[in-house]
């Protein structure tokens, strides 16, 4: 019988039902932040996601503007309240004045397309003045010397009521 190849070898593994169970879920909040994909020989690596302008998501956009401008990495929410008792009037025009901020959370650099150069995936938290935490993901790529996006899309939690 050829090396590897005895009766034992080929018998499929068995789990051990004495083991300790293992948490399967990992922590992505840990991927997010830490050291992995932080570097890149593409272009790409120079630019400073911190400050830079993002389009908003159709239906997160402020009143006056679809994007979003963030200097050194965040710009401060406007939350203002209303109350029941106001005019309609005062309502809608305090309302008008909210604006929703943000916080670069992290960019990583992964070769999202499969043509062998990296692209950037910048991860934005919306600062809703809330309880949400939602996050927006914009994925660039290099193209005549500056990053031209690709795609974005919103994930985060965002089932609980917030300010904005």
């Amino acid at each position: 019988m050829p090396a590897g190849d005895s009766p034992a070898a080929r018998e499929p593994a068995t789990n051990n039902p004495h083991a300790e169970p293992v948490s399967v879920i990992p922590n992505l909040q840990t991927e997010l932040l830490d050291e992995r994909n932080k570097q890149t020989t593409s272009p790409i690596a120079i630019f400073d996601f911190k400050n830079f302008t993002y389009p908003l998501p159709r239906g997160w956009q402020n009143p006056d503007s679809a994007e979003i401008t963030l200097t050194n990495g965040r710009i401060d929410p406007v939350a203002v309240d209303t109350d029941i008792g106001m005019e309609p009037d005062e309502i809608a025009e305090r309302k008008s004045r909210r604006r929703i901020g943000a916080s670069h959370v992290t960019t990583k650099f992964l070769d999202v397309t499969g043509d062998g150069i990296d692209e950037a995936v910048v991860i934005l938290k919306v600062e809703t003045t809330g309880s949400a935490i939602p996050q927006i993901v914009y994925i660039f790529e290099w193209k005549d010397a500056s990053p031209e996006l690709i795609y974005y899309f919103r994930t985060g939690e965002a089932s609980f009521h917030s300010k904005i």
